[in-house]
């Protein structure tokens, strides 16, 4: 859960104006132009004007403070913000801002400091409750929890039952919490707040009946807050109630008459033109762009983030996530923005910045089905399978899942050869969708890749009977006959029935190949991409031509295939292959070219960081081309390497160019013991025998 802090408010403070005396008529005229400039919008004229005053007044606190805030850079706001505290402006706005601005080594640094400058607050400030609130502030909740406890013990309060529980969850102790929120409210000890918090703990444990309980008790309880409210829309939102959740939402989109706009009304917009654009529905996010009120100080986050709703179709991936960055600078933190954020930098191949703005989500959030397998995909893709099967796993035995969810867990158990839960994702898949081609289609598949092959031909027959009009059946029918070794049927099944020629010829060049047709087979994939070009056909042709050493064709055509693709599509996953094994192709080629073969490979890999392969390919080039420091930075900042016996040899072999003979030594052992326990994802194409070698070589040139 997001931490929030009712600090937040006062780091949000622009201008604290105090009480200061009269000075000479420069600097209170250079402070007062400072103010109005600021009011205009003018904020580099404005901080001349104040630190002009600051010169002329180097004791003013006010003009320090008012410098401060319109600083160009973080020293000079440092500096500002040290001179206002100094002359005497000790309150907990500048206490804070002088935390944020300082530079410290590690917490216990910053939390050294914050003890130092609450010791000089006035008493009247130097609360208990204000020193848990710094610590909360600083992360520290183990001694904000000691703090909030003592007080709770000795006057239990709703709002310290709801900061207890608040640093209970951000401990990481869900259960801790929800037992101590349920507890506090038996005792009649939550507020609207409580509520909020408790209904999250308790979707953190798939308990959606119990959430929907919470709302209705809130409400009855008389505590059904704005808080409250938006909190049930979302719940009623990502539950797939989506009319519910627009009925509460359309009450909040505006303040009442004499009130300016609030950031509820502000949420309430952003939860509804996400809800529109998720059902695609244009029209009602235009008239959103023109219900912000023309005063609302979100009014320009807003309308960028509705655009982006609106264009994302139409955005190139880097500009979006820049546009993206931007929007979450200038609006509160809002748990849809987050999600959308997510969501396209999953899309965008970077699955690990994904996960950990899906971590951040709200448990009403991150715990719906839905989201909680994007969150599992999003893990999965940034290496971290073991924590995606755990996710799965809680949900899976809370009986809440997803067709999605099961296909994840069924894909993931089966890569770490755990076949019995395999298959029985996949029954259940077939039991509750087995009406969906689909999904029979991949039952089909996981007992090809379990190794029953005739089993899965006995499928595949009666299932193409079945989903007349999926050629995916034949296709895969046709494959597993090869993979059978029955050629002479597999190209049988080519020549009839109505396949594509496209899905029809990479199968019928294979065949031929395995039975050492090579000429035959080249001749004919050649001749079908002169006649009608397709993408399918020349990557098919370029992995046909690599498999045959014929890699600087390869590498041509994998350019061509570059060129041809769509810009919308530059930043996806397929390009990133492509870009890769063009890579490759070249790398196999007696005088690559460094420049051509470098790029290919830097994009594939700022497509896809973590892909072992992309990670296996690019320390290939950089060792290639002697750039070994280069490559020794590459993989020690990837958390992918220690698990990939390759890119562990890889290391050793830069760092022995390198002539840091211990260091490859060590390395390579080190890739010997990661044989032995994991064979990981890409082969290493190297034996332990042959790394046990070049280890005795380097130990005997060392001596």
């Amino acid at each position: 859960m997001t931490r929030h802090l009712s600090l937040t408010a006062l780091l949000a403070a622009f201008f604290f104006i105090t009480g200061c005396g009269l000075f000479a008529g420069d600097s209170s005229e250079a402070y007062q132009k400072g103010l109005k400039l600021a009011k205009e919008g003018k904020t580099q004229k404005a901080y001349k004007h104040f630190l002009a005053a600051t010169k002329k007044a180097p004791d003013s606190a006010s003009y320090h403070w008012a410098a401060a805030q319109l600083a160009q850079n973080q020293n000079s706001a440092f500096i500002h913000t040290e001179m206002a505290w100094k002359s005497g402006m000790k309150n907990v706005a500048v206490l804070t801002t002088l935390l944020r601005l300082s530079t410290f080594t590690d917490n216990n640094q910053r939390i050294t400091k914050m003890l130092s400058l609450f010791s000089e607050l006035p008493d009247t400030v130097k609360t208990p409750n204000l020193k848990a609130e710094l610590f909360s502030f600083l992360g520290a909740s183990d001694s904000a929890l000691n703090i909030y406890n003592g007080l709770y013990s000795a006057k239990p309060t709703p709002t310290l039952a709801s900061k207890i529980g608040h640093e209970l969850n951000v401990k990481g102790d869900i259960p801790g919490a929800l037992r101590f929120l349920e507890k506090a409210r038996k005792e009649n000890l939550l507020d609207g707040s409580g509520y909020v918090l408790l209904a999250s703990m308790r979707a953190y444990e798939y308990d959606y009946k119990g959430v929907e309980e919470i709302f209705k008790e809130a409400r009855s309880r008389g505590l059904y807050t704005n808080e409250v409210a938006l909190e049930e829309a979302a719940f009623l939102f990502v539950s797939n109630k989506q009319d519910a959740s627009e009925k509460i939402l359309q009450g909040y989109i505006n303040a009442n008459p004499d009130q300016p706009d609030q950031i509820i009304n502000h949420r309430a917009r952003v939860s509804l033109s996400f809800m529109y654009a998720a059902r695609k529905e244009r029209d009602k996010i235009k008239k959103m762009i023109s219900a912000i009120p023309k005063e609302s100080p979100f009014k320009a986050g807003e309308e960028r983030f509705y655009k982006v709703l609106l264009d994302t179709q139409d955005m190139e991936t880097t500009p979006l996530l820049q546009e993206l960055d931007s929007i979450r600078i200038l609006l509160p933190q809002n748990p849809n923005i987050q999600l959308y954020s997510a969501r396209v930098l999953l899309k965008a191949g970077q699955p690990a910045k994904a996960a950990e703005f899906y971590k951040r989500l709200p448990g009403i959030y991150v715990r719906s089905p839905g989201i909680l397998t994007e969150y599992a995909v999003a893990l999965a893709g940034s290496g971290k399978e073991n924590e995606a099967l755990a996710a799965l796993s809680v949900m899976h035995r809370k009986k809440s899942f997803t067709r999605g969810s099961l296909e994840l867990f069924r894909d993931l158990t089966f890569r770490k050869n755990l076949v019995q839960k395999s298959e029985h994702a996949q029954q259940l898949l077939e039991k509750l969708y087995g009406n969906e081609a689909r999904v029979r289609w991949n039952g089909a598949i996981l007992a090809l890749r379990s190794g029953k092959v005739d089993s899965a031909i006995t499928l595949l027959t009666s299932l193409e009977k079945q989903f007349p009009e999926e050629t995916r059946f034949r296709t895969t029918r046709i494959s597993a006959m090869i993979v059978k070794g029955d050629y002479e049927k597999a190209l049988e099944l080519c020549h009839t029935g109505n396949l594509p020629r496209e899905q029809v010829v990479p199968l019928e060049t294979q065949i031929l190949r395995k039975q050492g047709k090579d000429a035959e087979a080249l001749q004919i994939i050649e001749k079908a991409v002169a006649e009608k070009p397709s993408p399918q056909l020349s990557l098919a042709y370029a992995e046909i031509l690599m498999e045959m050493g014929k890699n600087e064709k390869a590498a041509d055509v994998y350019g061509g295939l570059l060129n041809s693709r769509k810009e919308e599509k530059e930043q996806d996953a397929g390009t990133a292959a492509i870009y890769n094994n063009m890579a490759w192709a070249m790398l196999q080629t007696e005088n690559p070219d460094k420049k051509i073969t470098t790029e290919a490979v830097e994009r594939a890999w700022k497509i896809l960081p973590a892909s072992p392969d992309i990670l296996d390919t690019y320390a290939e080039a950089l060792i290639r081309f002697g750039e070994y420091a280069k490559c020794i930075t590459l993989l020690e900042e990837s958390k992918v390497t220690q698990k990939e016996p390759k890119l562990i040899f890889q290391l050793g072999t830069a760092y022995e160019k390198k002539r840091d003979l211990n260091k490859a030594i060590r390395l390579y052992q080190s890739a010997i013991a990661v044989i032995d326990s994991s064979s990981g994802k890409i082969d290493p194409f190297i034996s332990k025998v042959e790394i046990q070698k070049n280890i005795d070589r380097l130990m005997e040139k060392g001596n």
